[in-house]
Protein backbone atom coordinates (compact mmCIF):
# COMPACT_ATOMS: atom_id res chain seq x y z
CA UNK A 1 0.00 0.00 0.00
CA UNK A 2 1.19 3.44 -1.26
CA UNK A 3 0.81 6.57 1.10
CA UNK A 4 1.51 10.41 -0.26
CA UNK A 5 -0.01 13.65 0.59
CA UNK A 6 -2.63 15.47 -0.87
CA UNK A 7 0.07 17.82 -2.69
CA UNK A 8 1.50 14.56 -4.24
CA UNK A 9 -1.60 13.21 -4.80
CA UNK A 10 -2.49 16.15 -7.10
CA UNK A 11 1.10 15.77 -9.01
CA UNK A 12 1.00 12.42 -9.33
CA UNK A 13 -2.71 11.43 -9.63
CA UNK A 14 -2.14 9.86 -13.43
CA UNK A 15 0.90 7.77 -12.29
CA UNK A 16 -1.26 6.99 -8.80
CA UNK A 17 -4.56 5.56 -11.08
CA UNK A 18 -1.86 3.17 -12.93
CA UNK A 19 -1.05 1.89 -9.49
CA UNK A 20 -4.60 0.95 -8.43
CA UNK A 21 -4.76 -0.72 -11.98
CA UNK A 22 -2.25 -3.19 -10.88
CA UNK A 23 -3.96 -4.18 -7.56
CA UNK A 24 -2.30 -1.61 -5.30
CA UNK A 25 -3.97 0.36 -2.78
CA UNK A 26 -3.04 4.12 -2.31
CA UNK A 27 -4.09 5.88 0.80
CA UNK A 28 -3.61 10.13 0.30
CA UNK A 29 -2.79 11.94 3.98
CA UNK A 30 -3.52 15.45 5.28
CA UNK A 31 -0.41 16.42 7.88
CA UNK A 32 -0.03 13.06 8.49
CA UNK A 33 -3.41 11.49 8.96
CA UNK A 34 -4.90 9.17 6.43
CA UNK A 35 -8.07 10.74 4.90
CA UNK A 36 -9.25 8.63 1.88
CA UNK A 37 -7.91 5.30 0.20
CA UNK A 38 -7.80 5.09 -3.63
CA UNK A 39 -8.46 1.17 -4.79
CA UNK A 40 -9.76 -0.67 -8.20
CA UNK A 41 -13.48 -0.25 -8.75
CA UNK A 42 -13.37 -3.83 -10.12
CA UNK A 43 -11.17 -7.24 -9.28
CA UNK A 44 -8.22 -7.41 -11.56
CA UNK A 45 -9.37 -9.53 -14.22
CA UNK A 46 -8.34 -13.66 -14.05
CA UNK A 47 -6.71 -15.03 -16.97
CA UNK A 48 -7.28 -18.24 -17.74
CA UNK A 49 -5.82 -21.46 -16.60
CA UNK A 50 -4.46 -22.40 -20.39
CA UNK A 51 -2.80 -25.70 -18.83
CA UNK A 52 -7.03 -26.49 -17.53
CA UNK A 53 -8.04 -25.62 -20.99
CA UNK A 54 -5.50 -27.76 -23.06
CA UNK A 55 -6.42 -30.23 -21.02
CA UNK A 56 -10.07 -30.33 -21.69
CA UNK A 57 -9.56 -29.89 -25.17
CA UNK A 58 -7.72 -33.28 -25.31
CA UNK A 59 -10.39 -34.85 -23.24
CA UNK A 60 -13.23 -33.65 -25.65
CA UNK A 61 -11.37 -34.55 -28.55
CA UNK A 62 -10.89 -38.10 -27.31
CA UNK A 63 -14.77 -38.05 -26.86
CA UNK A 64 -15.10 -37.41 -23.11
CA UNK A 65 -15.54 -34.44 -21.40
CA UNK A 66 -18.08 -31.38 -22.05
CA UNK A 67 -18.74 -30.29 -25.85
CA UNK A 68 -17.29 -26.41 -26.63
CA UNK A 69 -19.97 -24.78 -25.64
CA UNK A 70 -20.78 -25.90 -22.29
CA UNK A 71 -16.25 -25.62 -21.80
CA UNK A 72 -16.56 -22.06 -23.14
CA UNK A 73 -20.15 -20.82 -20.78
CA UNK A 74 -18.41 -22.44 -18.02
CA UNK A 75 -15.13 -20.88 -18.22
CA UNK A 76 -16.92 -17.15 -19.21
CA UNK A 77 -19.18 -17.18 -16.55
CA UNK A 78 -16.22 -18.66 -13.59
CA UNK A 79 -14.18 -14.94 -14.70
CA UNK A 80 -17.53 -13.48 -13.05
Amino acid sequence: MKTVNITEAKSRSSELIALVERGEEVVITRRGSPVARICAAAAPSVPFDIEALRKAIRLQSAGHGPSSETLVRTMRESRY
